[in-house]
């Protein structure tokens, strides 16, 4: 299964350490890369990478300046697209649903 993780709208000295948990999150649940929408913010790139040179990789990080038309490519390209909110239903409900391409959005 391909997990892909968009963390939504990054603020730079507000949710670096947020955003930060979404990656070693997304990293642990096998992901090969976060996309993140937002400010573009140098400094969480550069934590990604050194995490990934410490412990190992592949994972990557990539600034995504439009998430509507990010998620409507990934759409279109097959993924099943997982909004994680608080109201949310559980996970496990739904596994059987899933395709082999998840899109999992954290707002």
């Amino acid at each position: 299964m391909q997990v892909e993780v968009l963390r939504l709208n990054h603020r730079i000295g507000r949710d670096p350490r947020i955003s930060t948990h979404v990656a070693l999150t997304a990293r642990a649940f096998g992901s090969g890369k976060i996309f993140y929408s937002g400010d573009k913010d140098k400094g969480l790139e550069e934590s990604i990478i050194k995490i990934t040179e410490k412990f190992g990789g592949p994972f990557g990080i990539e600034h995504v300046k439009n998430d509507k038309d990010f998620v409507k490519n990934k759409k279109n390209e097959g993924y099943v697209i997982i909004h994680l909110t608080v109201y949310g239903k559980d996970f496990r409900d739904y596994k059987k649903k899933f395709g082999n391409k998840l899109l999992i959005i954290v707002g």
